[in-house]
């Protein structure tokens, strides 16, 4: 698998914002390929759910995603 070299400068938020820009259509494939995955684990299991209820459930856990650090939580 050949990755990307990727260089960034300035603030934290700038250099998000470019890294975003750079690779947006891979982050919405991500996107699309882990949804279809989860669809899958949850209808065989008997369960469905609308993407809007998934999102929902990931903003539940933003908090605590925040908190971590790369050393382990914050």
């Amino acid at each position: 698998m050949d990755l990307p070299a990727v260089e960034l400068e300035g603030s934290p938020r700038a250099m998000g914002e470019a890294f975003g820009a750079q690779f947006r259509a891979e982050a919405r494939e991500l996107y699309a390929i882990r949804m279809r995955w989860a669809r899958l684990f949850a209808e065989e299991r008997g369960r469905r759910f609308t993407e809007d209820e998934a999102l929902a459930v990931a903003r539940k856990g933003l908090p605590r995603h925040r908190g971590l650090r790369s050393g382990g939580l914050g």
